[in-house]
């Protein structure tokens, strides 16, 4: 009991004794009773700053897609060639309609890459994609390749612009593994809105094998599927690593077309310009040691009929006064189209109510005729066929020649070449002479030459003037000389010590199909020309190729 009350009397001692202290001394009291706790929550937040800043540093450190594009750009890799991972089934490569890939699918799909992926164009990016995988992707190694080539396409051209080329030409190898007759040529450019990927569809339409002094060579003819807009400025290319040169026939045909076939009608000289006129007399010759005298007749029939309906078309547009009348602003070389036929009709059943005489039932009667005899002659068809042939093997022979020329083709030794030649020129001189010294082709040659109309800064301009000026030292407008094979045969041997023969294979076809596509004009070069290898084509039925004049 007594111990129970000193206790007691302890705490209210201790208690009164705390009322006395100051307020100063009971908040340092307080503080000193929390500092344990303050101590720990300090450990716990450095920790925790710890922690938070090598999670950040960490971060910061993980590349991004860009610091990837970086690396890309200013330290590409190489890419190993496309191999594909399964063998080829010819029952799966049997179902798909490659006509529709490449003619289609793949070039709307192209084209879908020219949009931001990131707005408007990712939709249609996405839905061409998958039709292209719907036909394509039904072979387990295109399924593949095309997603890679994908993923580096939207990922940026430029960046993975090796790969790209690695994937399509991975494509053309598979292709040609498979024996398809198909090819993709491409291009990977740069512009203001960055690096862009544009593909040109081909069919094989013959893969042939020229020999030079007995050594075969590879020349593939090709015929354009696709209709886009990008075409061509070269009518040949060789590919001196790959062993192959590519001879686009489609090119070929619209030079033939629009400047061989009018010297085939010897009535029509006095209107060619002085060139052409000088020319025409020597070409036909040519041609006559490889087209029959009935083909030549249909040229020449032919000819004068698209000139007859040219004329007549100046005439009426030319024409004033009341009632409709026509004009053309670009004759397809069969004619009219059944729908500027159509225009015709309507404009000459208008002026015969209303009696006008701007367009009449005459002239109707002759530009439906005039277009019907080119346009249903099949015979006519045939023989430009075989013109198309017959200047396709004057460039397939000077691509041959820069195959058999091989990788020393560009810094090869021309000996008496002139100062203004470059070592590439050098191999653009062997080139020509080649094509002019060669029999049935020779003088093709040169007169497409002398239709180069190339920039003194371009390697093979000063290539074609100085064998110009060998051969044709009086100018171009002035003729062929009489003997240009054995002419051409001594340069040959003069600048490159050779004689050596280029023998076209048996094979070789005797009819080239005409252009589904044309381009507007065409440009008589072999070579690629300067300014680019693209260029706007338009189609060769124009959808509109007249106006109707109210």
């Amino acid at each position: 009991m007594r111990d129970g009350r000193n206790r007691a009397n302890v705490d209210r001692q201790r208690a009164a004794e705390a009322q006395e202290l100051p307020p100063e001394a009971v908040y340092w009291s307080r503080r000193q009773a929390l500092r344990p706790v303050r101590l720990f929550a300090s450990i716990l937040v450095g920790l925790a700053f710890v922690f938070f800043m090598g999670w950040t540093i960490e971060a910061l450190d993980e590349p991004t897609k860009f610091d990837f594009e970086i690396a890309a750009a200013t330290h590409p890799a190489r890419p190993e060639p496309w191999m594909p991972s399964e063998g080829i089934d010819p029952e799966v490569l049997e179902s798909i309609d490659f006509e529709q890939v490449h003619g289609r699918l793949l070039p709307d799909w192209v084209i879908s890459l020219q949009h931001d992926p990131y707005t408007l164009g990712q939709s249609r990016e996405q839905r061409r994609f998958e039709a292209l995988m719907q036909e394509a992707g039904k072979d387990p190694n295109l399924e593949s390749l095309l997603r890679k080539l994908r993923d580096g396409a939207t990922s940026g051209v430029t960046a993975h612009a090796r790969e790209i080329s690695q994937l399509i030409d991975g494509w053309n190898e598979y292709m040609q593994q498979a024996q398809l007759p198909w090819y993709v040529a491409y291009d990977l450019l740069k512009t203001a809105r960055g690096g862009r990927l544009y593909t040109r569809s081909y069919r094989v339409h013959a893969d042939l094998a020229p020999t030079v002094s007995g050594q075969p060579q590879h020349v593939r003819l090709l015929v354009r599927v696709d209709t886009t807009n990008v075409g061509e400025l070269f009518f040949g290319q060789t590919n001196v690593d790959e062993r192959r040169a590519m001879v686009v026939t489609d090119r070929i045909a619209e030079f033939a077309l629009d400047r061989v076939w009018p010297m085939m009608d010897p009535s029509s000289d006095h209107r060619l310009n002085a060139m052409d006129r000088a020319f025409a007399p020597s070409l036909r010759r040519e041609a006559a040691t490889v087209l029959g005298p009935d083909e030549l007749a249909s040229l020449e029939l032919g000819a004068a009929t698209r000139r007859g309906l040219q004329d007549r078309l100046q005439e009426i547009a030319a024409r004033k006064g009341c009632g409709r009348g026509i004009e053309v602003d670009n004759l397809p070389w069969n004619g009219l189209t059944p729908r500027g036929r159509s225009i015709v009709a309507r404009a000459v059943a208008h002026n015969v109510q209303t009696k006008c005489k701007r367009l009449t039932e005459e002239d109707g009667r002759q530009l439906i005729g005039d277009s019907d005899a080119l346009s249903q002659n099949e015979e006519l068809h045939r023989a430009l066929g075989q013109l198309t042939a017959w200047l396709a093997r004057a460039v397939s022979v000077h691509e041959v020649r820069h195959l058999a020329d091989g990788p020393a083709a560009p810094t090869l030794a021309c000996d008496g070449c002139p100062a203004e030649v470059s070592k590439h020129g050098g191999a653009e001189v062997s080139a020509y002479v080649a094509s002019m010294a060669t029999e049935g082709v020779g003088y093709l040659a040169l007169y497409q030459a002398c239709g180069v109309d190339l920039p003194v800064a371009h390697d093979s301009g000063g290539a074609v003037d100085f064998v110009l000026s060998v051969l044709a030292p009086r100018g171009c407008a002035s003729g062929p000389p009489a003997r240009l094979y054995e002419q051409a045969r001594v340069l040959d041997w003069i600048l490159f010590k050779r004689a050596e023969r280029i023998v076209l294979p048996a094979n070789f076809p005797d009819v080239l199909p005409l252009p589904s596509v044309r381009s507007a004009p065409p440009d008589p070069g072999f070579e690629v020309l300067a300014g680019g290898p693209l260029r706007t084509r338009h189609p060769a039925h124009a959808g509109f190729p007249m106006r109707a004049l109210l």
